[in-house]
């Protein structure tokens, strides 16, 4: 059983090891991530979320959303300040680790997950080479789950991951806005050129 367990989570990283080098989109990337976490650890709802600093006041946006059919979804924004301490560790970069919510000692968090119905929770930070903020939200909703060490090992290889998936993606999306407007600049240029020799025609 133990053995098996290391094969599927080897398998997950490979997995995603791969994916990272043949998708540049960050969209699949995430969708891919969260469904293939939730699958392999057997974990209730595994989300990706973004700290969205573009609109009016920041917000976290669930991006990706992975969980079984009879649990309801959590795909929704939720006011950064309203997650005052949840957002303060997360865009501080550091992990938020709950084995039993009902034992979290900050109640404003402790309170954010029983209304989610959240019994035990992981969040792991990320950070783009863009600056975009956001983590990967892992939930057991069913039983209380005490995050193993091994888990804990293979979800931030995970992350880092993520991470380069998401900065290759950024990285693609910048290289083809440029392009687009070097073709625009281009064909700009060419008009300029045909508009100029027509007038000394």
């Amino acid at each position: 059983s133990q053995l098996r367990e290391l094969v599927e989570r080897e398998a997950l990283q490979n997995c995603l090891t791969d994916l990272i080098r043949n998708s540049l989109d960050p969209d699949t990337v995430l969708e891919t991530t969260v469904s293939e976490i939730r699958r392999i650890l057997e974990i209730d709802r595994t989300y990706f979320v973004w700290y969205r600093t573009d609109l009016d006041s920041p917000e976290w946006e669930v991006r990706k959303e992975a969980k079984p059919d009879t649990l309801p979804s959590i795909t929704e924004l939720y006011p950064g300040n309203a997650l005052h301490p949840v957002s303060q560790y997360v865009l501080a970069g550091e992990p938020i680790q709950i084995d039993d919510i009902i034992t979290c000692a900050i109640p404003a968090i402790r309170n954010f997950f029983l209304v989610l119905d959240f019994n035990s929770v992981l969040i792991l930070p990320i950070q783009t080479q863009q600056h975009k903020q956001g983590a990967l939200v892992l939930a057991h909703c069913q039983d209380i789950h005490p995050w193993a060490k091994g888990e804990m090992e293979l979800l931030e290889a995970i992350t880092n991951q993520l991470v380069i998936a998401l900065n290759q993606a950024e990285l693609y999306t910048e290289t083809q806005a440029a392009a687009q407007i070097a073709r625009g600049e281009t064909e700009a240029l060419e008009q300029t050129l045909h508009q100029l020799q027509q007038a000394q025609v």
